[in-house]
């Protein structure tokens, strides 16, 4: 299994293959003592967690792209079933996913480093049991090297601002 550390929850997520998608031999390595995941080619990859989504819910991560893929999105799933309620916010990649029901778009990364932060309230609400990491790539599936970092799951508390 690999695991990566969400920082504010203090929990570890052991990455399994989601969907038939993935490329099994294609690998995630976790570096910086479990702070950052680098994706390397096609892989779709899910991890057990809890969460829940209400209106003060902040994701927030560090996304690094070295080479480009088709997609670079990251979910929230409840059942481990591709395009059954899955809820994925697609934020780079060369290919457009806006008319696919499986994606929010958000602005896209360049190359380099980013910092991704999406407030889940503004497109759903409810509890997920999984978080899922994926670096589409269909037509040379070894194309593809990013990394997650700093992956936070935020619960502020209400402001008056």
């Amino acid at each position: 299994a690999t695991i990566l550390t969400v920082l504010d929850l203090e929990i570890e997520l052991n990455f399994e293959k989601y969907t038939k998608q993935d490329t099994s031999s294609n690998i995630i390595t976790v570096e910086d003592n479990g702070s950052a995941a680098s994706l390397h080619g096609n892989i779709w990859r899910a991890a057990p967690v809890d969460i829940g989504v209400n209106e003060n819910t902040i994701l927030t991560f560090e996304f690094y792209l070295e080479e480009e893929s088709e997609i670079n999105a990251i979910c929230f799933d409840d059942n481990l079933v591709y395009k059954d309620d899955t809820k994925c916010w697609a934020f780079g990649g060369t290919e457009d996913v806006s008319g696919d029901k499986n994606f929010w778009t958000l602005e896209q990364v360049d190359l380099g480093l980013s910092r991704i932060v999406i407030r889940p309230s503004d497109y759903l609400f409810g509890s997920f049991s999984y978080i899922v990491l994926i670096q589409d790539q269909d037509t040379d599936k070894t194309v593809g090297l990013s990394t997650f970092s700093e992956l936070e799951i935020l619960e502020p508390e209400p402001s008056c601002l």
